[in-house]
């Protein structure tokens, strides 16, 4: 029978919480997101240094029994455990993970003009690492389950920057919503927005982006969600030329804010992409190849209004059920303990 070997430190939570803390202090002082770069690869390397501390800790002759673990009661209502070990193959897991974090940050260091922007943009790169380390060393089985959705949100944000779609507004380094594929906005009324747009804009099959794609890119997302539709509480949407004219059934004050969620990510409602699922947007990279049950193949849009994009593509792999995971994950785990 393998047992659940204890570490004198506990440095599974250590790799877990070190990029975290780096994520919420790049991400909430605007100041260091200044020296973004220089403070996140530092940081990363102290993580690649712990991670390899870890390593010299774990007992390898016993390669398949599961060590450094510690196990705390968190949220016994729901019974959650901060619980983690891993064996030989989970830590070679996170050794790969931690050390492909300093590559990334040194392999874009030139790659943005805008030091503010890179720094919050690495900020989400550090929580996106502190999700993979959880998600190798998680023993308990909610808390690999959290961990597994936890990491999809730096990546949405991620993929929301540099990715397929974009929107008539984004929020800027202090949370304030700035034009993006609009041009400026308006207010003619209290009830009234009328958006002027961008004049460069094509969406990824060449088709240029016009009041008219934009009106029916709008009407589709207040159809097809209802959250979108109750909280921008549109009456009606007039386009013309450039400019797209929305009116609203009570006072939005926050309208900017909400034309700059995800959900209002702006597509060619007509256009045809690789799959009936896939959408045709206006990013720097458009959708190749989509398997719903594996992934997707992203490749660089050349006329891409914004400039070149840094890298020709992008590999996206997931599990399309992540509770196969989670019982591929813990059977395997029984099996090894029992």
């Amino acid at each position: 029978m393998s047992q659940m070997l204890s570490a004198p430190l506990p440095w599974l939570s250590i790799l877990v919480a070190l990029p975290a803390l780096g994520a919420v202090l790049l991400l909430a002082i605007p100041s260091l997101r200044q020296a973004g770069r220089a403070f996140a690869l530092i940081l990363s390397l102290c993580e690649l240094v712990v991670a390899i501390v870890a390593a010299v800790a774990f007992d390898w002759s016993h390669s398949s029994t599961y060590q450094l673990s510690e196990a705390y009661s968190w949220i016994p209502q729901i019974g959650l455990s901060w619980a983690l070990a891993v064996n030989a193959l989970g830590l070679v897991m996170i050794l790969l993970a931690v050390a492909l974090v300093p590559l990334v940050v040194v392999a874009g260091w030139n790659e943005d003009e805008n030091p503010s922007r890179t720094g919050a943009y690495l900020g989400w790169v550090l929580f996106l690492e502190s999700f993979m380390v959880l998600i190798f060393a998680a023993s308990d089985v909610l808390l690999f389950y959290l961990a597994f959705e936890g990491m999809l949100v730096p990546l949405f944000v991620m993929i929301g920057r540099y990715g397929v779609g974009e929107t008539l507004f984004k929020m800027d380094d202090q949370l304030e919503p700035q034009p993006w594929l609009a041009e400026k906005i308006e207010q003619p009324s209290q009830l009234e927005w009328k958006i002027t747009l961008r004049n460069d804009v094509t969406f990824q099959n060449g088709e240029k982006m016009t009041g008219a794609k934009v009106e029916a890119s709008l009407k589709r997302l207040i159809e097809k969600s209802k959250r979108a539709a109750d909280d921008l509480g549109i009456e009606s949407i007039h386009s013309d030329g450039q400019t797209v004219t929305i009116k609203t059934k009570i006072e939005q004050p926050i309208m900017k804010n909400l034309l700059a969620e995800p959900y209002s990510v702006i597509v060619d409602v007509d256009g045809k992409a690789a799959s009936d699922k896939s959408p045709v947007g206006t990013g720097p990279f458009l959708i190749k190849t989509y398997t719903p049950e594996t992934g997707a193949t992203l490749e660089a849009y050349e006329n891409y209004w914004g400039g070149k994009a840094k890298v020709a593509q992008v590999q996206i792999k997931y599990f399309s059920d992540p509770r196969r995971t989670v019982s591929i994950k813990f059977l395997k785990k029984k099996v090894a303990v029992t």
